[in-house]
């Protein structure tokens, strides 16, 4: 149960409006299970999510580079696409694949990352379509000094 509520904060950091309890349920017993890999990971001090947003704000960084999504949900984005050029990835904003559009994918559609609140049945879907990593960049809780990031592999027994 104490995952459930770990998932329920990750997918749904901004709002608890239309929560899909099942899949929080599904994704729960798969990590259990060892099934899909869980790891939870430090992305950036929180301070640089809001300079990122008063770069918005201010012009410094134009919003159509990252479209989608009001102005927190853009810098998780900026946030996203500097975690994939670290991981020597580069990076698609909102690019359609297979009928969705994932906040962003590496280019060799392996990795994707979803930002803010975040539709669980998405990491299922996504690991059917032979992706590798799938990253989800919450909204941050304000009584940390960092932002997090999750990671979420499948161990895949072919």
């Amino acid at each position: 149960m104490i995952m459930a509520l770990n998932l329920l904060n990750i997918f749904y950091s901004n709002s608890r409006l239309g929560i899909d309890y099942q899949a929080i349920d599904e994704l729960n017993f798969l990590i259990k299970e060892k099934i899909i890999n869980f790891s939870e990971n430090k992305l950036a001090e929180l301070m640089e999510f809001y300079k990122i947003i008063d770069k918005l704000k201010n012009e410094e960084i134009k919003e159509f580079d990252y479209q989608g999504g009001q102005i927190r949900h853009m810098s998780l984005k900026i946030l996203g696409e500097k975690l994939l050029r670290n991981l020597n990835k580069k990076s698609k904003i909102e690019n359609i694949f297979h009928n969705r559009y994932p906040d962003l994918i590496s280019s060799d559609k392996q990795i994707i990352i979803e930002c803010g609140d975040t539709d669980p049945n998405k990491i299922i879907e996504y690991f059917n379509l032979s992706v590798v990593k799938i990253f989800i960049l919450p909204y941050p809780d304000n009584e940390s000094d960092f932002l997090y990031f999750y990671e979420f592999t499948c161990n895949k027994k072919n």
